[in-house]
């Protein structure tokens, strides 16, 4: 019987967890919907520079996610989480013209 008890806590746990990360990942295609579309006004992207600042910007916030929630240090985390700040203008600066890239550079400030 105990060990039936903790298959079902175990059970549930996992799904809650199960939830608790998809409920995460909606959250940051929610979240890199909007600075691409913000982005997209600001920068006056075509669709091609669109879809693509969207896939940097995904992918980008979903490594900060794991990275925000692994065992690495706060040290670590920082060195990590801005080094992807840099692959993320790099990449960006692949797509975008100069004037763009040069309006985007003044954006993050």
């Amino acid at each position: 019987m105990k060990k039936l008890k903790l298959v079902l806590l175990i059970l549930c746990v996992s799904f809650v967890s199960g939830i608790a990360l998809a409920h995460n990942g909606e959250e940051i295609e929610k979240q890199a919907k909007e600075k691409t579309e913000y982005l997209a006004k600001e920068l006056q992207l075509n669709e091609t520079q669109k879809e693509s600042v969207y896939e940097i910007v995904s992918g980008i916030m979903k490594k900060n996610d794991e990275i925000n929630h692994s065992k690495f240090s706060s040290e670590e985390k920082k060195q990590i989480l801005e080094d992807n700040k840099k692959a993320e203008a790099e990449m960006l600066k692949g797509i975008l013209s100069e004037e763009q890239f040069a309006r985007y550079q003044k954006l993050k400030k």
